[in-house]
C-alpha cells in the first residue's frame, strides 16, 4: 500500500480537481480500512499473533468484541461479567481483604469469618467510625423496626432463624461461656436467661437490669442467689439485693396456691438466722385474710370475709374477738387512755363516754372510772337479764327505775346486811297512795305475843349482839310485815310494826284511863 492516490513529481502544481479527489479517496480509505481494521499485520493484512503485542504495552480500546470468548488468566471474562449482573458477588471460598459494602441483600450459605467489624445498616457508630474491631452493628438511625402486626417487614430488627432451639451466648477471655438467652421453640415456646450450658461453666451469677432517672441503688433490678432468708448456707433466688437498694412494686398481684391453700407473702426470717420466725401474710380459704406464724396454719390474727377480726380465733363472732388472752388498754385518766367511745353519736359536740383505770393519790390506790359526759340528761345504765337494772341519771342512782328522782331511788326490796346509817329520811305514806284502809284490830293482844330477843348473827365476822324479833314468829302474828327473798330467807319490815304498837299503846292507854276512872270512883265513895 505504497502507491499514492495521485502521483506527482517535485515542483508539480496540484490542481483543484486532484485535491478534491484526494480528499474523497482519503475518506473512503479511512472508512473502509481504518474504521474496519481487524488488527491484520503488514500491508497484506495477516492477523496479529499474541507475540506481536508487547506484554508490557498498555492497550486502550473503546470496545472489545470476542469472536469466540475473551479469557484473562484462565477466567472467562464474558461469563464472569454476565454473572455479576445478577449475583453481584458470589464466592465459593477464599478471603476478601479490605472493606466490603453491600447496599442490597447479602446471603452467606456457609461459614463466614469477619476479622474486622460487621455493620448491617447505616447506624450512628458506622457513620462516625465508632465501631470497634469484632463489633456488630445492626440497624439504622433512619428506620424503625418492630411494632408491626403479623408477619411483615417491620416485625423485628434482628431475627434468628432456627428449626427449634436458638441460643445467644458470650465467651470471655477465660473459660466461661454464659447463655444470654436460650429459646426452646415448638410446643415449649420458652425463653431461659442465663442457663447452665454444661461443661462445668454453670449458670450466670446475677442478672442486673438498670434504668435512668432513679437514685443510685434504686435504678436497678438485680436477680441473684443470696442466703438472706436465713436457712444457713442455703441460697435462694433474691430480687432487689446484690447491689440494689431494694425494689418497689406497683399494684402487685399474688396468685392462689391451691396446694396450701393460700395467696400470701412471707416475711422473715427474723434476724436472718435459721432459728428466726417468719410471718405468712395473705388470703386464705373462705375469702379470709390472716397473719400466720411460721407457715399458713398458726393464725395469730384472722380477718373474716364479713369484716370480723379474730385474735387467737379463726371464727370471730364480733367485729373484734380476742380468744385465750386479754385486752390491755393504756392506763391513765385522759382521752388517750383506757377505752374511749366515739364522740357525739347523737350529734352536738363534746359528748363522750369512756372506761379508764388510773392511780389516785400518792400511794397504790387506783380507780376504775366508767363515765359519760357533757349533758345532764346523759344516762349510765347497767343491763342484766333482759332489763336495765341500775341507772345513773341527772346525778341520781336508780335501782329498777330509769328515771330516778332521788339520790338513791330503789324500785323494789332492799336487803341490808350489817349496819345501816340514815341521816333523816321518810317513808312514803301519803293517803293518795293507799286504798282499802282498815284499822288494826287486837293490836295490844298481838303485840303482847311478840318476843323481843337478843342474838348474834351466824355469818358475822364479829361478836356483835343484836336486838330483834324472829321473823317466823312475827309472821304468825303480823304476816303483813314479813317477806321472803329468792333464797327463802325471811325478813321483817320493822317500820310497819309501828302501826300495831301505836294501836296497842292506845288500847293500853284506854285501859289505864278506865282503871284511873274506876279508882277515882272508888276513892270518892269510900273517903278516908
Amino acid at each position: 500500500m505504497t502507491d499514492p492516490f495521485f502521483k506527482a513529481n517535485p515542483g508539480d502544481p496540484i490542481l483543484s480537481e486532484q485535491w478534491n479527489n484526494m480528499q474523497i479517496s482519503m475518506r473512503d480509505e479511512i472508512s473502509t480500512k481504518i474504521m474496519t481494521h481487524t488488527h491484520k499485520g503488514g500491508t497484506d493484512g495477516p492477523r496479529l499473533s499474541g507475540d506481536a503485542i508487547d506484554p508490557t504495552a498498555v492497550l486502550s480500546v473503546r470496545q472489545v468484541t470476542a469472536a469466540v470468548k475473551l479469557t484473562v488468566k484462565d477466567i472467562d471474562v464474558e461469563a464472569t461479567l454476565a454473572k455479576l449482573g445478577t449475583d453481584k458477588l458470589s464466592l465459593a471460598g477464599g478471603t476478601i481483604t479490605g472493606g466490603l459494602s453491600v447496599t442490597g441483600t447479602l446471603t452467606v450459605n456457609s461459614g463466614a469469618t469477619v476479622t474486622g467489624n460487621l455493620a448491617v445498616g447505616s447506624g450512628y457508630v458506622v457513620k462516625n467510625g465508632h465501631l470497634a474491631l469484632g463489633a456488630l452493628s445492626i440497624g439504622s438511625i433512619t428506620a424503625s423496626f418492630g411494632g408491626g402486626t403479623g408477619w411483615n417487614s417491620n416485625m423485628a430488627g434482628l431475627v434468628l432463624e432456627t428449626l427449634k432451639n436458638t441460643e445467644i451466648a458470650v465467651h470471655d477471655s477465660g473459660t466461661r461461656v454464659a447463655s444470654l438467652m436460650f429459646y426452646e421453640g415448638d410446643a415449649d415456646n420458652r425463653i431461659t436467661i442465663g442457663r447452665d450450658m454444661g461443661a462445668g461453666w454453670g449458670a450466670i451469677n446475677s442478672l442486673d437490669i438498670r434504668v435512668a432517672g432513679a437514685p443510685n441503688g434504686w435504678d436497678r433490678l438485680v436477680v441473684t442467689a443470696t442466703p438472706l432468708w436465713g436457712d444457713g448456707a442455703s441460697r435462694y433466688l433474691t430480687i432487689g439485693a446484690g447491689g440494689a437498694t431494694g425494689i418497689m412494686l406497683a399494684n402487685p398481684h399474688v396468685p392462689w396456691l391451691g396446694s396450701e391453700p393460700r395467696a400470701s407473702i412471707r416475711y422473715g426470717r427474723s434476724g436472718g438466722v435459721s432459728s428466726g420466725a417468719y410471718w405468712d401474710v395473705g388470703a386464705r380459704a373462705g375469702d379470709a385474710f390472716s397473719f400466720a406464724l411460721n407457715g399458713p396454719d398458726d393464725h395469730k390474727m384472722w380477718l373474716a370475709s364479713n369484716g370480723n377480726v379474730g385474735i387467737g380465733t379463726m371464727s370471730p363472732r364480733a367485729r373484734l374477738e380476742v380468744a385465750n388472752g386479754a385486752i390491755m388498754p393504756t392506763v391513765g385518766n385522759s382521752p388517750n387512755a383506757g377505752i374511749q367511745f366515739p364522740s357525739d353519736p347523737a350529734g352536738g359536740s363534746s359528748d363522750h363516754a369512756f372506761l379508764r383505770y388510773f392511780p389516785v393519790g400518792s400511794g397504790e390506790d387506783c380507780k376504775l372510772l366508767l363515765g359519760i359526759n357533757n349533758d345532764v340528761n346523759d344516762t349510765l345504765g347497767f343491763w342484766q337479764y333482759g332489763a336495765e337494772r341500775m341507772t345513773v341519771y341527772n346525778g341520781c342512782v336508780g335501782i329498777n327505775t330509769q328515771t330516778p328522782s332521788s339520790t338513791l331511788d330503789v324500785n323494789g326490796s332492799l336487803n341490808v346486811q350489817g349496819f345501816s346509817w340514815f341521816r333523816g329520811g321518810y317513808s312514803g305514806s301519803d293517803l293518795r297512795l293507799k286504798q282499802d284502809i282498815t284499822p288494826v284490830e287486837d293490836a295490844l293482844e298481838k303485840v303482847l305475843r311478840l318476843r323481843a330477843l337478843r342474838y348474834r348473827l351466824r355469818d358475822s365476822q364479829d361478836d356483835a349482839v343484836y336486838l330483834g324479833l324472829i321473823a317466823q314468829e312475827v309472821e304468825q302474828i303480823f304476816p303483813e310485815v314479813v317477806a321472803e327473798n329468792a333464797e327463802g330467807m325471811k325478813g321483817i319490815n320493822y317500820s310497819s310494826l309501828v302501826a300495831p304498837l301505836i294501836e296497842a299503846i292506845k288500847t293500853q292507854q284506854r285501859q289505864l284511863d278506865g282503871l284511873r276512872d274506876a279508882l277515882k270512883t272508888l276513892t270518892q265513895e269510900s273517903p278516908a
